[in-house]
């Protein structure tokens, strides 16, 4: 015992005693019996409730099995209502349509009958024929109708344009247009004089082949047998010599042959015809044959101009009053001007024309009363005088420098003149002591040039002063102090309308410059009823424009308005401008605005009514 008590381990506080151990593990043993005890507890109450739940199902299921029969019952029933419902339906909609249909069927007929017995009731059945005959040729002659579509309308139609004479005096000659078609309309056409085209168009599909016996320009050599009738015509195709053989049975001299050309007025050539013998003949015909009633000539053809502008055809050209070329190219010049006698219009567009000498009589200059030129040599002009020209353009011209040498050109009477070309100081060789409205166009590329061009026109030591226009377009890059300066020596200028490239193409200066101001000396007005220039310190009875005081319409023409990144501000300028001005003695009247060049002319944004 007391070796034990010597040996035996020291007693750890932390450790339970052997009592305590025992004392523990009966308490679990009683734990795990009332675990045990719990559990099954809770296995008969679960097996109660089972045992509840299946009384309670075998009670409930025969009730549900009654009420699930009664529903598939029910809905046996509302499918048969269903499907017949539908069937009624649809038997009731076809039959009503079918009924639908009659009815309308019957409201259509009857609208037809009203509308049938209406045009028995228009106004137009009861004009008299001559009446309804001058409609019918302002359907035909202004606004395009086909008369073959007119005649096919009515009966009373068809007889009254079967009677017009005029109506059928103009008609188109095609390579297919058969002998029948020219003689049925000729023949309508009485003695009326004829208006005839050729044209290569045809009016039948391109892939149509000529029927047995039929040959290709049968209706021109029939419409060749009333040359002598012709009072216009149009050539803008004209066959080889093979084809009019084929045509005809023989050349063109058979077909033109003692049918002079006495009532011709008009000429045209309007494509650009091959030369040929058949061609040429038919020219020399028109040349020696027509009167003085052919005044009208235009043509298209450099062959033809070439052609003409022998010097045999002199009497063709002289009781000519208007003449015009539209070629595209023209190599050899054409020697025509000295044989104009009486012409008064003259347009021309690359017309290629020789040098003529200084002492040279033209009389076109005497008789010429508008001229049209572009890209046509102004050499002939030097030095001559035009009393009658009254209306001059010119642009891009050929040896415009030709102009200094005989001290300028002379225009006594015109009134309207234009010029446009890359150097526009020829202008001040043009003495226009009448001049009223001017618009000058000048294709500088920078504003430099653009300065010089019009400094040397408009400038402080060059400012002739016969050209001092009522109206002025100009169109072109300058500097704003250039174009104060020209606008200094306009002090009776009425209209002003620039052709500007971008927004920036003038500056503050310019449009500061355009702004009315109060004299000064004057004291400005303080009073409540000061309007809107005394409110700011301008006498509204002193205004004055520095520049062109008696401006009544401004406008402003761009190529390019301002684009998304850049800002506005040309609209405040014009607006600043036009009240400043509203109190002056000459207020503006219109201030147009054009923020591309693709806007129409009549299409201008009116910036006087917007603040109106």
């Amino acid at each position: 015992m007391i070796t034990q008590l010597l040996y035996s381990p020291p007693h750890d506080p932390h450790l339970p005693s052997e009592f305590e151990a025992v004392r523990t593990r009966v308490a679990m043993e009683k734990r795990a019996a009332r675990i045990t005890s719990l559990n099954e507890r809770i296995s008969n109450i679960k097996k109660r409730l089972r045992q509840s739940q299946e009384i309670e199902l075998e009670t409930l299921r025969p009730i549900m099995d009654q009420h699930h029969a009664r529903i598939c019952k029910i809905q046996q029933e509302m499918a048969r209502l269903w499907t017949e419902y539908t069937a009624r339906m649809a038997a009731a909609q076809e039959e009503s349509e079918k009924r639908v249909a009659a009815l309308q069927k019957c409201i259509t007929f009857l609208e037809q009958e009203n509308n049938k017995s209406q045009s028995f009731l228009a106004p137009i059945r009861r004009l008299p024929t001559e009446l309804l005959a001058e409609i019918l040729v302002i359907a035909i002659e202004c606004h395009g109708q086909n008369r073959f579509d007119l005649i096919r309308v009515c009966r009373s139609w068809r007889v009254t344009l079967l009677s017009m004479a005029c109506i059928w005096s103009r008609s188109t000659i095609r390579p297919l247009t058969s002998r029948e078609q020219v003689e049925f309309m000729v023949a309508r056409t009485k003695q009326v004089p004829l208006e005839l085209s050729i044209d290569s168009q045809s009016i039948y599909h391109p892939c149509r082949v000529l029927q047995e016996g039929e040959r290709a320009y049968e209706g021109l050599t029939f419409a060749m047998n009333t040359m002598s009738r012709w009072r216009r015509l149009t050539i803008g195709f004209f066959p080889n010599d093979a084809d009019i053989v084929a045509a005809a049975g023989g050349g063109i001299t058979d077909l033109i042959a003692t049918r002079p050309l006495e009532k011709l007025e008009i000429f045209k050539v309007s494509g650009i015809c091959e030369s040929s013998a058949s061609l040429n003949q038919l020219l020399d015909h028109i040349a020696t044959t027509s009167t003085r009633l052919l005044t009208h000539v235009e043509l298209a053809s450099p062959n033809v101009v070439g052609f003409l502008a022998d010097r045999k055809y002199r009497v063709f050209f002289s009781h000519l009053t208007h003449f015009k070329v539209d070629v595209r190219e023209m190599r050899d010049p054409a020697d025509i001007l000295p044989y104009f006698e009486n012409l008064e219009v003259l347009e021309a567009y690359r017309l290629h024309l020789p040098k003529y000498a200084d002492d040279l009589d033209l009389p076109v200059v005497r008789t010429l009363k508008r001229m049209n030129i572009k890209i046509v040599s102004v050499q002939w002009m030097s030095g001559r005088t035009f009393p009658s020209l009254e209306d001059c353009t010119i642009i891009w011209p050929h040896h415009p420098e030709s102009l200094r040498l005989k001290g300028g050109v002379n225009l006594p009477v015109c009134t309207q003149f234009i010029y446009d070309d890359h150097l526009i100081d020829p202008i001040s060789e043009f003495r226009l002591p009448k001049l009223d409205k001017m618009v000058v166009r000048n294709e500088a590329w920078n504003k430099p040039r653009g300065s010089t061009q019009l400094a040397s026109i408009w400038g402080e030591s060059a400012h002739p002063p016969w050209l001092r226009p009522r109206v002025l377009h100009l169109d072109t890059q300058c500097h704003d102090q250039h174009l104060i300066n020209a606008l200094q020596v306009h002090p009776d200028l009425e209209e002003l309308v620039l052709g500007l490239v971008r927004p920036d193409g003038l500056g503050k200066k310019f449009f500061n410059a355009m702004v009315a101001r109060r004299l000064k000396g004057v004291p400005s007005s303080s009073g409540p009823s000061s309007g809107s220039a005394q409110s700011s310190g301008i006498s509204s009875s002193h205004l004055v424009a520095p520049l062109v005081p008696k401006l009544k319409v401004f406008g402003v023409r761009y190529r390019r308005w301002i684009r998304d990144q850049e800002k506005d501000e040309i609209a405040p300028l014009l607006e600043r401008i036009i009240q400043s001005r509203e109190k002056t003695e000459v207020p503006l009247q219109s201030v147009k605005f054009w923020s591309t060049k693709d806007i129409p002319e009549e299409d201008a944004k009116e910036l006087v009514l917007l603040r109106v």
